[in-house]
């Protein structure tokens, strides 16, 4: 077993390989298998001045890989991290996005269970709180959720999520949370 204090993006196979000397100049060939799901979360809403950090915690991501077998082990560990965000840096791409990789286990077990999100002001003073229960996870897949992140919310507590496939990647689950 190999444990990741915080895995990232991970490619994994396991191929026996004789070698001899008669074979020595011979390639061989490998192919590595992304392990890893990763799940995101893309502002709909633009970056204001005082907004200075999102926080993203998970209540348990898998980190452990059975390297003989490409196997997840079950438990989990919290995830607990927080970004600083920049005005500056969003002006250069699209949209920040704030995410993890998880390993994935077996099917019956493919999803973190719940997710909060909280961006805070150059104060510290919290702005957004998100809570995401059940998300789905796959091996080779982004579950990309998009919403309002840096904005109080102004809603009726309804929210909807659509989803959405990026071709960069096996398949994506695109989700919308509108306020």
């Amino acid at each position: 077993m190999v444990t990741f204090p915080e895995p990232g993006d991970s490619f994994y196979t396991f191929k026996n390989i004789s070698v001899d000397e008669y074979i020595r100049d011979t390639p061989v060939e490998i192919l590595l298998k992304r392990k890893v799901s990763r799940v995101e979360f893309v502002p709909k809403d633009t970056l204001p001045e005082d907004i200075g950090t999102i926080r993203i915690i998970a209540d348990g991501i898998y980190n452990t890989l059975n390297m003989y077998t490409g196997i997840t082990e079950l438990s989990t560990v919290p995830f607990d991290k927080t970004y600083q965000l920049s005005k500056a840096a969003e002006s250069t791409s699209p949209k920040q996005s704030h995410g993890f990789f998880t390993f994935v286990p077996q099917a019956d077990q493919n999803k973190i269970n719940q997710v909060n999100l909280n961006t805070y002001n150059d104060m510290n003073e919290i702005i957004r709180l998100r809570e995401i229960h059940q998300i789905p996870i796959y091996e080779n897949q982004i579950t990309r959720y998009t919403t309002t992140l840096y904005h109080p919310a102004i809603s009726d507590g309804d929210f909807q999520i659509d989803l959405e496939i990026d071709e960069d990647w096996e398949e994506d689950i695109e989700n919308e949370i509108t306020d």
